[in-house]
């Protein structure tokens, strides 16, 4: 009987935490449809379509990083909790930012080959969400953190602040900028999201988390991004997209990465590649 309580107990957190963030992930698109167009809800629904696509990403290393954290949780082994976290996080914003930044760079000519003209306005909303994205997949990697101590509750916690952050930042920011107001509400209640789990990390599993790294990454990213946009019109795209990503993995290489980050990398890669094609 106790083990069926705990069982209950355990399934039925982990289905409000999904339930809680599904809802937080469907409130801007239902918001827009109240305040806005139908063409609104399509151009933004592409938006977010492009946006989540490559969470598939961190959603594969959790399926690493679940059992093991359990496995050294229940070993006592925190200290190589806290070096499997903080890797799974650095990685998975590397692997993030790469794919996130040639989406940004490449969107109008995705958008043109795969659809029509009239979703260009997509291409706002995008960029924000997908940097939105980078910050929340990073940490998303070890989403699952919580549960593998036997704490699901936490992210049902985490996600119920959030929910409401972001319905009330849609109400007021989707009547003044349309869909960039929905793009601007989604990123910012991800990386409060975000940031609350980074701080349980530390509060609840004594979890460090190397902010400085993050911020330098964080700050290379966004550099990369906003000269992207300042010289597009001045030069050929294709050239500038080169030079920019060229530059990009040359600074992750000589500021970001280690060489035993570079070794490890590598086999993180390899193994998320191999378990994805069972």
């Amino acid at each position: 009987m106790k083990t069926t309580k705990e069982i209950v107990k355990f399934g039925s957190q982990l289905f409000l935490a999904s339930a809680i963030y599904m809802v937080n992930t469907y409130t801007d698109m239902l918001l827009v449809g109240y305040f806005l167009t139908n063409k609104d809800v399509g151009v933004y629904a592409i938006a977010i379509a492009f946006s989540k696509s490559f969470l598939v990403i961190p959603d594969a290393i959790s399926t690493v990083t679940y059992p093991v954290i359990s496995e050294y949780n229940g070993k006592g082994q925190h200290k190589a909790i806290e070096t499997l976290i903080n890797k799974s996080i650095k990685y998975s914003l590397v692997i993030l930012s790469v794919l996130g930044i040639l989406i940004i760079f490449f969107s109008e000519d995705i958008i043109l080959l795969l659809l029509k003209p009239e979703f260009l306005p997509a291409i706002t909303p995008l960029t924000i969400l997908i940097l939105g994205m980078i910050f929340f997949g990073a940490v998303s990697s070890i989403g699952t953190a919580f549960s593998g101590i036997g704490r699901p509750d936490l992210n049902f916690k985490l996600n119920i602040p959030v929910l409401f952050v972001n319905l009330g930042i849609d109400i007021v920011l989707i009547p003044i900028f349309g869909i960039t107001g929905a793009a601007i509400g989604t990123a910012i209640s991800l990386s409060l999201l975000t940031i609350l789990t980074i701080y349980l990390l530390d509060k609840i599993l004594k979890v460090k988390i190397d902010i400085w790294w993050h911020t330098k990454a964080l700050t290379i990213i966004a550099l990369i991004i906003i000269t992207f946009f300042m010289f597009k019109d001045w030069m050929n795209s294709y050239l500038l997209v080169g030079i920019l990503f060229a530059g990009y993995l040359i600074l992750v290489g000589k500021f970001l990465f280690t060489n035993e980050d570079k070794s490890d990398f590598r086999k993180t890669v390899k193994q998320i590649f191999k378990r994805d094609s069972y």
